[in-house]
Parts: C-alpha cells; sequence; structure tokens
C-alpha cells in the first residue's frame, strides 16, 4: 500500500532576526486509502506542509519519501 513519510521536516522562511520558522521537525505517516485532515490556524504551517509534501518547497532539514 502506497505511503507518505515525512521526518523530522523543518522549514523557515526570512533570515537573521526576521526569520519564522513554520515548521519544526515535523513527523508524520499518511496511508494511501485513509482520509487525513491536516487542520490549525493561520499561519500554523499546513500550506508549507503541503507545499514540501508536493515537492513545491524544499524543507530545511528532513525528509519526504513517497511510496518508499
Amino acid at each position: 500500500m502506497p505511503k507518505i513519510d515525512v521526518r523530522q521536516v523543518s522549514v523557515g522562511f526570512g533570515s537573521g532576526r526576521a526569520r519564522a520558522q513554520a515548521l519544526g521537525g515535523i513527523d508524520a505517516t499518511l496511508q494511501s486509502g485513509l482520509f487525513t485532515v491536516i487542520s490549525g490556524p493561520s499561519g500554523s504551517g499546513k500550506t508549507s506542509l503541503l507545499s514540501v509534501i508536493g515537492a513545491i518547497l524544499s524543507p530545511d532539514s528532513g525528509s519526504v519519501q513517497i511510496d518508499g
């Protein structure tokens, strides 16, 4: 069964004192055939996480594996 493994993914934007951490060490496993909800308040990193999973955005650290 295909799956997506997200391990220790971190993403930040900006630099220096203006740097904002969008994701900090996120771990998740998403299984094929299951309905998964990603929810949270505005600015919590939902779009950043989906952008990393979709290879639109490269993480600062960590890894994403799709189907092994």
